[in-house]
């Protein structure tokens, strides 16, 4: 969810998901929701990647409006980020809203987002990603406690919590500069 650029690393997710696909789910579906705005050769290379190597079921939404995004996540059963660039990741607030497990890879700001949180991988290797997905869509115990777990970090991130936090910075560095 967001756009189709070169750090959110969609070429992995397509792979994890192509093995998943494959090997365990052929009923899967993966969506990857977002346009490609002035970054249509990466989005061609894509294309060509899935066509090369002849995945299935992979679909690409182009920009949609929020009430889609909303959609998108209501019939989401994982929410997989591959991505080696993120500042905060907001994508991953809006899944734990919407109570979708998230797996992710360990990278830049993406273990801060997630706390202790989501389940975080730290090498790409797909066949491995694949099966990690399959336990989380099929372990409803795993699931469920993803989920309280996701609960829990965004409470974290709570407007009123936030503004009270960022409210006592603000006192703490004023006092210090008298």
């Amino acid at each position: 969810v967001g756009r189709i650029a070169p750090n959110k690393k969609h070429q992995d997710i397509i792979t994890s998901f192509h093995f998943y696909n494959k090997y365990i789910n052929p009923k899967s579906r993966l969506f990857l929701v977002g346009a490609a705005n002035s970054l249509e050769v990466y989005k061609d290379s894509l294309d060509e990647y899935i066509k090369v190597n002849e995945i299935q079921n992979v679909f690409f939404s182009g920009h949609v409006k929020f009430p889609e995004i909303i959609a998108y996540y209501k019939i989401a059963d994982l929410f997989l980020c591959e991505s080696e660039h993120e500042g905060f990741c907001v994508p991953l607030l809006e899944a734990m809203t919407f109570d979708i497990p998230i797996l992710a890879y360990h990278s830049s700001a993406i273990p801060y987002t997630l706390g202790n949180s989501g389940v975080i991988f730290r090498e790409k290797d797909h066949k491995v990603v694949a099966e990690i997905i399959n336990s989380i869509v099929t372990d409803e115990k795993l699931k469920t406690e993803i989920i309280r777990k996701q609960k829990e970090r965004l409470d974290f991130f709570d407007i009123n919590k936030t503004k009270e936090k960022f409210s006592k910075m603000i006192s703490f560095w004023l006092n210090e500069m008298e």
